[in-house]
């Protein structure tokens, strides 16, 4: 029975973390203001990830995004897991609540939102390269010892009520293994996106991110 828990000690850890981030997040407090054209914000991921096995793995985490002078303007919380029948797909389902801010008539209101997603992407390898989730094409090259590894991607968000694509997202960055089941990576993003009133503005973004696996 003693070893069973020892065994089991990781995903019960996973779980309570899981659930600890989901209810006890509150409204972070900032004073934004609209978007600036060619502003320059920073975008922050914070995630633990369990592999159940060789096909299964979950995670939960946390992301926090900046403005320039304005200070943190959407915080999301996310759990999920993915399915791996075969080395060419994944499956996966996901859960998100986030909180965003919006100025109106120079007010700021904050603005609560779940949205649960499934998806389906495929793994292909292409002479070391490997297209993996989200558009993301990593390179095979691993560089020193914190085996940095170069990767680029591109995402365009598409709505019919707003007549087609309003947001587009330019990534270029490389991956990092900072020590033992410490990964992380730094990035560079263009986020271009359309309002409403279907006027386009760019953000120039920052981005990290660090993530435990066990």
């Amino acid at each position: 029975m003693f070893s069973n828990f020892q065994r089991n000690f990781p995903t019960v850890c996973f779980l309570t973390i899981a659930l600890f981030l989901i209810q006890g997040i509150s409204i972070p407090s900032a004073m934004a203001a609209p978007t600036r054209d060619e502003g320059f914000g920073v975008w922050n991921t914070y995630d633990l990830e369990k592999k159940l096995n060789k096909q299964w793995k979950i995670w939960a985490g946390e992301e926090l995004r900046f403005r320039e002078h304005n200070g943190i303007y959407y915080a999301e919380t996310h759990v999920g897991t993915n399915y791996q029948p075969s080395k060419y797909l994944v499956l996966g389902a996901l859960y998100l609540e986030n909180r965003a801010s919006r100025t109106k008539k120079n007010d700021e209101i904050w603005y609560w939102e779940s949205e649960p997603r499934i998806y389906m992407t495929p793994q292909l390898p292409v002479y070391g390269f490997l297209l993996e989730n989200r558009n993301i094409l990593t390179a095979p090259w691993k560089w020193t010892r914190f085996e940095f590894q170069p990767y680029t991607a591109n995402e365009i968000f598409l709505e019919t009520q707003r007549n087609g694509m309003i947001e587009d997202r330019f990534y270029s960055g490389v991956k990092v293994r900072w020590w033992g089941p410490i990964y992380g990576s730094i990035f560079y993003l263009r986020q271009s996106k359309k309002d409403s009133a279907g006027k386009w503005t760019a953000l120039n973004i920052l981005g990290t991110g660090l993530k435990a696996c066990f």
